[in-house]
């Protein structure tokens, strides 16, 4: 059951990190450790201290609630595919005007 249970927290940080637009590097120098060593969590083959949890949720502007119980934060919405995590994701990395002229084609298309 354990096994299950780090997976799916490792999947959960996974997402959200791709959510806010971090590599495994980047989340595992704000944390303290390589990126193998956030790999091995993410994929749930090393388990999560607590000490790990607070850091990690810290990093991602979550609560570690939000991990553990994976209660999306204000700004994620509801569950998300893996189209819409690459959208957000190079969306995070544009201008606030590149972001105004891509809703505007968006909204052109609905």
């Amino acid at each position: 059951m354990t096994d299950g249970f780090n997976r799916e927290l490792g999947a959960r940080i996974k997402r959200y990190r791709v959510l806010r637009g971090l590599t495994q590097s980047d989340l595992g120098e704000a944390i303290g450790v390589s990126f193998q060593q956030l790999q091995k969590q993410e994929s749930g083959a090393n388990r999560i201290s607590a000490e790990q949890l607070v850091k990690l949720a810290a990093a991602l502007e979550l609560s570690p609630m939000d991990l553990l119980l994976d209660v999306p934060g204000e700004a994620l919405g509801p569950e998300l595919r893996r189209q819409d995590l690459v959208l957000y994701s190079a969306l995070s990395k544009c201008s606030v005007r590149q972001k105004r002229v891509i809703a505007e084609m968006l909204e052109a298309f609905l």
